[in-house]
């Protein structure tokens, strides 16, 4: 006779069984594909919320702000050196650039160079230069010259204002790095703070669309929210995390805001100020 197998067994293996299954529906390409749409939308959000902080912060409707700005500001020195790095790196690359600048650093090294044969070299290639520029190298060679001397300042152009925001960019991101945990932290709770938000404003209607048009959104924030409450033990994507409850925070916001609209018979769009202790 087969022994019987005991049912507690079949439920461990079951319980053992389903996170497996999960994980492998959720593939890691559904995952990078649900965080570059998450990122992408959050970067957006946050220009618009760079664009409008001064007329926001500091406009007319700036006390409704107040809470908010209390609690941020600490993070705009950061973007403001990055900002100011990037421009004063690009001046300073078409300074160097300008042929204004060349010639006079042409004569202040023609006078610190104590070399006679270096000075002869010079000479000369200045002589040949003088020479090949009296020949005339025909009128088609030097249209063509003078447009790749064109293509050729304009990508220098280019490659100069790039350089400069990937240098005021760094620095910015290296001078948040101490901050990392408080700002995670800021950005999940922003949509709850007192007053009026306006990373609420600018940051939380996107998001919400694209949480509610998209099921991959859904279904990997529901399965950190999962592992998060099941599955303590395991290491999560704290960068889903902050999204999730960002997410979440948001919706206790729109539900407040609809809420207090619905009962004082105001438009959608109608500014909804959150009590002094913010929500829950």
């Amino acid at each position: 006779m087969a022994p019987s197998i005991s049912p507690n067994i079949d439920r461990e293996q079951q319980d053992e069984k389903l996170p497996q299954r999960d994980q492998d529906v959720i593939s890691a390409s559904v995952i990078s594909k649900v965080k570059r749409l998450l990122w992408y939308e959050t970067g957006e959000g946050f220009g618009n919320v760079l664009g409008n902080i001064r007329s926001s912060w500091y406009g007319v409707e700036g006390v409704f702000y107040t809470r908010e700005e209390e609690r941020l500001k600490k993070y705009l020195p950061p973007f403001q050196y990055g900002l100011a790095s990037s421009v004063f790196l690009f001046l300073n690359f078409r300074a160097i650039s300008n042929p204004i600048f060349q010639r006079w650093r042409k004569i202040v090294l023609q006078r610190i160079r104590t070399s006679s044969s270096i000075n002869n070299t010079t000479s000369l290639s200045a002589s040949q230069q003088h020479q090949q520029q009296q020949h005339g190298i025909g009128y088609l060679q030097k249209k063509q010259k003078l447009q790749m001397e064109e293509g050729l300042k304009s990508m220098k152009v280019i490659t100069d204002l790039l350089v400069s925001l990937s240098v005021g960019f760094s620095g910015t991101l290296f001078l948040l790095e101490a901050k990392r945990e408080d700002m995670r932290i800021d950005y999940e709770e922003a949509p709850l703070i007192a007053g009026r938000s306006l990373i609420a404003d600018e940051m939380c209607p996107g998001m919400l669309k694209l949480h509610r048009s998209n099921p991959s959104i859904r279904l990997v924030l529901e399965d950190t929210t999962w592992k998060k409450e099941q599955r303590k033990w395991e290491q999560l994507d704290l960068s889903l995390v902050t999204f999730e409850t960002f997410i979440q925070n948001c919706k206790k916001r729109s539900d407040y805001e609809s809420k207090i609209r619905k009962e004082q018979r105001k438009s959608e769009n109608f500014p909804v100020l959150i009590p002094h202790t913010g929500l829950r």
